[in-house]
């Protein structure tokens, strides 16, 4: 149902882990076929489906840098499969960057599902292409082709129409900081990470890692609280990083705060003497494993590692710290809040 016959290059955007892609650039050999996903992690295993395809060799993935230089040299077609669950201000704001790119009579082709919310996309979609879709195909389970025709030019992409401004105090600080739909605690601070914040040390550290730093509140309270210390904030998704970085330098802090998108650890110079996380508790259990196994590497001798983790799951995420660190000390525990503090020490 998705021909590309008449498109030289589609860039599939939001790629995941590059199923759509590769299959359509096998079934369309005489298109350039180019994948971009904000989540390193999806990135880098579409990458690895793409060396695996081996025979299908009009498809590659790109980083964030390339996707800037492919929009503005221009695309004859965009895909998008919006991931489950994902907030629609962020699917507008994928929908409204991919057609900045967009060729003059280029068409935008989404893949939805009713579940997931299908109606509500086509209208996001027609907000910003200006024009009425075209549903190509219906699918069992409520899937759903959709086209639009680039009639008319984009507005520019603006990030700061889908940032949200927060507010609030920790530690006797005020904080004036931005978030986006995707990330993690986008409303505000998070109980969990309030709590690591207001029971753990900040003064005494000269560099500290912020494991899975979403929009910054580790590394950005840290490196405010302690005006000596350095914050390297850490994440797979592109995005988190941006906003973090964007958030650092609004506070003027950016010389000794930063993020840093990757999940190879090894590409972050130096080590650290102190590791704060509010991880993805919920993560497989090897995820994590290799997680913190990683941070670990990245420790000095006798540096100090402060988990929180919501009681739920306190057993699974002890029991990855202990495989790890080789112990993991229960440091306080609020069953009002319903959220720990693990202790580890390297």
């Amino acid at each position: 149902y998705i021909d590309l016959s008449n498109s030289p290059r589609t860039l599939i955007t939001e790629s995941q882990e590059g199923y759509v892609g590769i299959s359509l650039a096998k079934m369309n050999p005489d298109t350039q076929v180019t994948m971009y996903d904000s989540n390193i992690s999806d990135r880098s295993l579409s990458a690895k489906n793409v060396s695996k395809n081996y025979i299908v060799d009009n498809v590659s993935t790109i980083q964030d840098d390339e996707l800037d230089e492919l929009l503005a040299q221009g695309v004859d077609s965009v895909v998008y499969s919006p991931k489950g669950f994902t907030a629609m201000d962020l699917i507008e704001s994928n929908i409204q960057l991919a057609a900045q790119g967009l060729r003059m009579q280029g068409e935008f082709i989404l893949i939805s599902n009713k579940k997931m919310g299908a109606d509500r996309h086509i209208q996001l979609l027609e907000k910003v292409m200006g024009t009425k879709c075209e549903i190509v195909a219906r699918g069992d389970g409520g899937f759903r082709i959709v086209k639009a025709t680039k009639l008319q030019e984009s507005e520019p992409f603006d990030i700061n129409k889908y940032r949200k401004s927060i507010n609030f105090e920790v530690l006797g600080q005020e904080f004036h900081l931005k978030t986006e739909p995707s990330l993690f605690s986008k409303d505000g601070l998070d109980v969990g990470t309030r709590f690591l914040l207001e029971n753990t040390n900040l003064v005494h550290f000269n560099r500290l890692l912020d494991l899975g730093c979403g929009w910054g509140a580790i590394g950005i309270v840290g490196a405010t609280i302690n005006s000596s210390g350095e914050a390297t904030m850490v994440d797979v998704n592109s995005r988190a990083v941006r906003v973090a970085n964007d958030n650092a330098n609004a506070l003027g802090i950016s010389d000794r705060a930063r993020a840093i998108t990757t999940q190879d650890f090894k590409t972050i110079p130096g080590s650290f003497d102190q590791l704060m996380s509010n991880p993805p508790f919920h993560a497989d259990r090897g995820d994590l494993v290799q997680m913190f196994t990683q941070a670990r590497e990245k420790l000095s001798k006798k540096s100090q590692g402060s988990i929180v983790v919501e009681n739920t799951y306190l057993d699974k995420l002890s029991s990855v710290l202990e495989e790890v660190f080789g112990r993991a000390q229960l440091d306080i525990q609020d069953p009002e809040i319903k959220f720990s503090i693990l202790k580890v020490t390297k």
